[in-house]
């Protein structure tokens, strides 16, 4: 299969029929921080990697660096910078939002794709609400991630699929 193939099967069959029929959301602007959003094409799509930095494991001061398989979806954003607004969490199926400044995570657990569609504004102002209990920050290593690095930010954001897998 090739890199695009990879990334459409791994995403949800309404996501990607949504995507193949339009590339933009219809919400209402004023309640969201910024304007106009637009996905990347179908034929665009692929899976990448999210650095993500947080605690060596729960509890402990020492900082690392995660790897996170995602397929980001959005390619343009009005005023703000597009990586990872909205992306599909790869291996553990659900969507999120990635800052790519901070390098964090805030997952879905539970959205559908239908009703990130119905409440775009919202979920598209998580990332900048932060975590909390109805969307909380993703911890690696509650699924079982691996550090690569010792989360000394190098500002990777999202970055081409490697061959070892982080996991």
């Amino acid at each position: 299969m090739s890199a695009n193939e990879d990334a459409l099967a791994a995403l949800p069959i309404e996501t990607v029929e949504y995507i193949g029929s339009r590339l933009d959301f219809d919400y209402q602007r004023e309640n969201c921080p910024f304007g106009n959003v637009k996905m990347h094409p179908l034929e665009s799509l692929r899976i990448q990697q999210a650095h993500v930095v947080g605690p060596l494991y729960e509890d402990e001061p020492a900082y690392a660096g995660y790897m996170v398989r995602v397929v980001d979806l959005v390619e343009i954003v009005e005023d703000y910078y597009p990586e990872g607004v909205l992306a599909w969490m790869v291996d553990e199926k659900m969507f999120c939002t990635y800052d790519s400044e901070h390098e964090n995570m805030v997952a879905f657990p539970g959205a559908s794709w239908q009703e990130i569609v119905d409440n775009t504004a919202h979920y598209l102002s998580i990332i900048f609400k932060g975590g909390g209990p109805e969307f909380p920050y993703f911890a690696p290593w509650d699924y079982g991630y691996k550090p690569v690095d010792d989360g000394d930010t190098r500002l990777l954001g999202i970055v081409d699929l490697e061959e070892d897998s982080a996991k």
